[in-house]
């Protein structure tokens, strides 16, 4: 399932991102780490809210894994990785680019 900033159009307080930029159109060809773009407590409770809803309606007994996050760094990636930690999903895609090689140490 997607589970990504997306989620947070239209949310007050969820993301903080550069003035003028928009954190759900990208950032034209602003590698991920630098495009400014944050997820608030409120935007990872949020998420995590939803990712609930998600589970209990599928249950435990059927895998669920997420994909298609948004352009935020490593930073943020941890922070989203650890909220939904509880829902015990098998994966999560591609937090950031899979070029970041680094990143994913």
């Amino acid at each position: 399932m997607d589970a990504g900033i997306s989620l947070l159009r239209g949310m007050d307080d969820a993301l903080t991102y550069p003035q003028g930029a928009s954190p759900y159109f990208g950032r034209g060809n602003i590698p991920h780490p630098f495009t400014g773009i944050r997820i608030t407590e409120k935007g990872l409770k949020t998420m995590q809210e939803y990712v609930g809803v998600v589970r209990d309606i599928v249950g435990w007994d059927i895998p669920l894994a997420t994909d298609h996050f948004g352009r935020f760094g490593v930073e943020d990636a941890i922070k989203l990785a650890q909220a939904l930690d509880p829902f015990n999903l098998a994966w999560l895609e591609d937090m950031i680019p899979w070029f970041y090689t680094d990143d994913y140490v």
